[in-house]
């Protein structure tokens, strides 16, 4: 499969090339020179790490503001949920799941809380 995706951004590649260089007032040079950069980008976003069904429903939704809808927005809208989920990850803490007893054993000393201290947890299973 992934051989016939190169094949498709080849060939992308390969038409975009046949594109007149753009003279700045030759719209539907402009607009095909778009296009092919979208599907180039998009076919790009396929190999990258998958994301989970409800993230890219709303990079599509955010992608269709736009009109005519431009994936570079879909592409950075994910990059961006990426981004924040290593910088939240970056300092998070490991635990040990207690199900039966409702408890998560870890380490809090990092934090300075004080007995009684209000905290939000997110919890992310390890695989």
């Amino acid at each position: 499969m992934a051989d016939k995706v190169q094949k498709i951004r080849e060939e992308v590649v390969r038409l975009h090339n046949l594109l007149p260089v753009m003279d700045g007032d030759n719209i539907s040079v402009n607009y095909a020179d778009r296009i092919c950069t979208a599907l180039k980008m998009y076919i790009d976003s396929l190999q990258n790490e998958p994301v989970s069904e409800d993230l890219e429903k709303a990079a599509i939704n955010y992608m269709k503001t736009e009109n005519p809808p431009i994936w570079g927005l879909h592409d950075g809208f994910i990059a961006g949920a990426n981004w924040q989920k290593q910088q939240m990850m970056k300092d998070a803490i490991e635990g040990i799941a207690r199900p039966d007893d409702s408890e998560i054993w870890c380490n809090l000393a990092p934090f300075n809380l004080k007995d009684g201290d209000k905290v939000r947890v997110v919890v992310i299973k390890e695989d």
